[in-house]
């Protein structure tokens, strides 16, 4: 264990900063776990007789929680220890030819759950390729993919893991009473995956790969323009709708109408308690578009009303879950949401969130994990939030930047230094300046390139007062990626900095 800790190595922070990393790094990896025997016998997927046997030095895995663990988790296993995420990308493989040919949803042993909305494991295989863990069947993974988005394949030991599918993919939503739970935010979910197998499958399109171009590429185009479906749940004349304050995410019904009044969360159906959010209300689910955050941005009036919306939903960062209108770290659809003003004019903003986040939410208390830490999914937000680093894009190599904790970082894999972070002065909030490799940094946005040898060396100066830095990069502009497949760099924020 102590091999595996030592994969981030960080100085120059105080003891309780030092504790609470290390807690949330080791706790980052007990799942997913062991399940195959020392001789590489394991039950086969929904048998409790049948036995498989693994090839030599390979190792079965199981306990997926994929809804939680795909959005920060497993790209930092697959950045950190790839070799072992590529078993657990192989494990889900098997498990898939095993139970019907489509990923399960929840892995538990040899069974499956699908107590939680969404393909999430697909998201998790398009992560873990895009952070490193490439050792695994990438033809078998996207056919797996492609044939549960495209419906040919729907069930996995007898569940139907995508209910709904059929209505999103004709109308381009779920509707308000068909047969998705949660329809409301799982259309969220569904946008979220389309977009992440576009990019799996289009990564694999390149010279070299297992794939090869043609109707592929057009079932990567066409999960991209259905990646845009978030749209379809913002009613045009919300302004309209009585209560209603912002162009929020709404229930929509199967024959297109919307909701009667206005719906935040699951208590304001009507009246009635109806689920339309899962483990969330409307302004958390609104803002989870990770892909196209400047569409989302766009959507609630541009960059100004944006900020100022951003603003009011992270007032409350230590609030409970169920408080209408506002961001909730200790659940997964937030995980992303400290990080959006890094696509605005004022990315200090984030600055600020990440720090009261880390220092007031996560303590070295028994209680000081904010939330259930579900299989690790919140203690991997915290590594990746202490480093000052975040995968925001579902499937696309890059973090976005924020503060960093520690004076100093080292991260490797194996004996391979991947990166260095250094921050001057990191008892401060705000970042004055950055540079990479000695030069001058003013983006948000650091792509990665898993197959260079080389170790770039990122380094802060952090300051008490808040700072423009990065508010109109010259060069990578944070990406952002709309439905109709352009992937030129879109414009900078046109609102210029404002400084408190």
């Amino acid at each position: 264990m102590e091999q595996r800790l030592n994969a981030v190595q960080v100085t120059g922070g105080s003891a309780d900063d030092t504790k609470k990393f290390y807690t949330a790094l080791y706790h980052s990896l007990q799942t997913p776990s062991t399940y195959s025997d020392a001789n590489g016998e394991y039950l086969s997927f929904n048998s409790g007789t049948k036995k498989e046997k693994l090839e030599a030095g390979r190792v079965q895995y199981s306990s997926f929680s994929s809804w939680d663990t795909y959005r920060s988790l497993i790209p930092l296993q697959a950045l950190l220890y790839p070799s072992e995420v590529s078993d657990m990308m192989r494990s889900l493989i098997n498990d898939a030819n095993q139970c019907g040919g489509v990923f399960p949803m929840w892995v538990n042993g040899n069974s499956t759950s699908s107590i939680m909305p969404g393909d999430g494991a697909s998201i998790i295989v398009a992560q873990a390729y895009a952070y490193g863990a490439r050792d695994f069947d990438t033809a078998a993974a996207s056919t797996i993919m492609r044939d549960t988005a495209f419906s040919r394949k729907t069930t996995c030991a007898g569940q139907t893991v995508l209910p709904g599918l059929a209505d999103y993919i004709s109308k381009g939503y779920l509707p308000s009473g068909g047969s998705s739970e949660a329809p409301t935010s799982t259309t969220m979910e569904f946008a979220s995956t389309d977009f992440a197998i576009s990019r799996f499958v289009t990564a694999l399109g390149t010279a070299g790969s297992q794939l090869v171009v043609g109707p592929v590429s057009d079932e990567a185009t066409s999960l991209r323009t259905r990646s845009g479906n978030w749209k379809n749940l913002i009613n045009p004349k919300w302004k309209e709708i009585k209560d209603q304050p912002y162009p929020q995410i709404q229930p929509r019904k199967i024959d297109g109408a919307w909701a009667e009044g206005y719906v935040p969360d699951n208590r304001g159906f009507n009246g009635r308690y109806t689920e339309q959010y899962r483990e969330g209300n409307a302004e958390q689910y609104s803002w989870m578009a990770p892909h196209d955050i400047r569409g989302m941005i766009n959507a609630t009036g541009g960059d100004k009303a944006a900020i100022a919306r951003l603003d009011a939903f992270m007032t409350y960062v230590n609030a409970y879950e169920n408080l209408p209108g506002y961001m909730w770290i200790g659940n997964e659809p937030n995980l992303a949401s400290p990080f959006l003003y890094n696509w605005t004019s004022q990315p200090y903003k984030t600055q600020a969130v990440v720090r009261r986040i880390r220092t007031n939410q996560f303590t070295t208390a028994p209680n000081g994990i904010p939330g259930n830490d579900d299989l690790g999914a919140i203690s991997g937000w915290y590594v990746w939030a202490a480093l000052g680093l975040y995968p925001e894009i579902l499937a696309e190599p890059g973090l976005t930047l924020t503060s960093p904790l520690f004076e100093k970082a080292v991260i490797w894999q194996g004996d391979r230094k991947l990166l260095t972070i250094t921050a001057k002065n990191p008892a401060a909030t705000y970042i004055q300046n950055a540079s990479v490799d000695g030069k001058a940094y003013d983006s948000t946005w650091l792509p990665i390139d898993l197959s260079s040898k080389r170790a770039p060396a990122l380094d802060f100066t952090l300051g008490d007062k808040p700072n423009c830095w990065a508010s109109k990069p010259s060069a990578n502009i944070p990406p952002s990626f709309g439905p109709d497949g352009k992937d030129t760099t879109l414009l900078v924020p046109a609102e210029p900095c404002s400084l408190p």
